[in-house]
């Protein structure tokens, strides 16, 4: 039985692979694979390295935990859309430069790791400005060899909860030993740095059709970033008493993983439209009303989570060409999310009813601008 929980979990994850990949031929699916492999886990080791550091600092006293988090996020989040933009101008002239960008930031989370204490306020800007980097550069090749599917994003976006989670209790835990975490980003940093031959010769979104939605162009971006910024929002709103200790606190994050994988797979499957408008709906009463019950609050969870992957290769597909910046913008809007929760606090009834609000908002902005099935508007 031992043997075969390793075999069945490498199944697992080839299959969903492979469901994310959307065929294609041979060495094209093993080069794709290969690198939805590598940034997946690269995702997962850059969170991990992220959380662990922000929560050794800020649990040692090293930095005023309030300050040091709003500067962290605003690099890590606030910059995608920059370092996004210039990888966007590079590949214009016929550069691919996002695995690079993805490489310096997992020496930068490194570089942070192993200051750590020594210089608190240095290793926060650098981890904050590698987050940034690796996310727009792994981002960027999930949107870029999709073949018009959203499986691969969902896959690549989906480690990065558990990984930000358990850096997190891991940092508060056991402070110092930050090179735990900076050998797995020096790892996955040269794993990355031979990366740059499975870049070539694979399709990219501009050769994969994608299906109209009801609102496209200008407008469709617009209602596809309110809903990531009202999701945002109302996901820092979520109170749940019983996520106390260590495995339920990773029980929360795993169930983020599994919303976002399954999110790209089932819609294309079944449709971004129905699946993120669905999903969403259901979500709102099982967080708020369940929230009491962890098993209803884990199905809220992964019904919350779902849309992601279909928000962001939505934003992606209005800007053909722009897949960097695209990207930026939906992790800007997260900011923008962070920011109304840190600086309005609302009572407990007033926020149930937000996060109601906002989630029937969001719902019916993904139902505008996401692709019916087939191509269906």
């Amino acid at each position: 039985m031992r043997n075969f929980s390793p075999v069945l979990a490498t199944y697992i994850v080839k299959v969903l692979i492979c469901a994310a990949l959307g065929g294609g031929t041979e060495t094209n699916m093993t080069k794709r694979s290969t690198t939805l492999t590598v940034y997946t886990l690269s995702h997962f080791a850059v969170d991990f390295g992220c959380g662990w550091l922000m929560y050794a600092l800020y649990g040692g006293g090293a930095l005023s935990g309030a300050n040091a988090f709003l500067l962290y996020n605003f690099l890590a989040f606030g910059l995608q859309f920059v370092i996004g933009a210039v990888i966007d101008v590079f590949r214009e002239r016929g550069r691919l430069y996002h695995c690079e960008a993805a490489y310096v930031g997992c020496v930068l989370v490194m570089t942070a790791l192993l200051l750590g204490t020594h210089a608190p306020l240095i290793a926060v800007t650098l981890v904050g400005l590698g987050n940034a980097a690796f996310h727009v550069g792994g981002g960027t090749d999930s949107l870029l060899y999709a073949r018009g599917k959203m499986g691969r994003c969902g896959i690549f976006v989906s480690s990065g909860a558990v990984g930000v989670s358990l850096g997190m209790l891991c940092g508060a835990r056991f402070g110092n030993m930050t090179y735990i975490p900076a050998t797995a980003a020096a790892f996955c940093a040269l794993l990355i740095l031979f990366l740059g031959k499975c870049r070539e010769d694979m399709t990219t979104p501009a050769d994969a059709p994608y299906p109209s939605p009801l609102c496209a162009g200008g407008l469709g971006l617009v209602l596809c970033l309110f809903a990531v910024l009202v999701r945002s929002y109302a996901g820092f709103l979520f109170s749940m008493p019983w996520k106390q200790g260590f495995w339920l606190v990773l029980l929360a994050a795993a169930a983020a993983l599994v919303g976002k994988a399954a999110g790209g797979l089932l819609a294309d499957k079944l449709g971004a439209r129905a699946v993120g408008t669905v999903s969403l709906l259901a979500s709102v009463p099982l967080v708020i009303f369940g929230r009491e019950s962890m098993i209803l609050s884990v199905i809220g969870i992964v019904c919350f989570n779902i849309a992601m992957p279909i928000t962001l290769h939505t934003a992606a597909a209005r800007l053909r060409g722009r897949e960097g910046f695209a990207f930026g913008l939906t992790t800007l809007a997260l900011l923008i999310g962070y920011l109304l929760f840190t600086f309005i606090e609302l009572p407990t009834v007033t926020a149930f009813v937000t996060v109601a609000v906002t989630g029937v908002l969001a719902a019916g902005a993904i139902y505008l601008s996401s692709p019916g099935r087939g191509g269906k508007s």
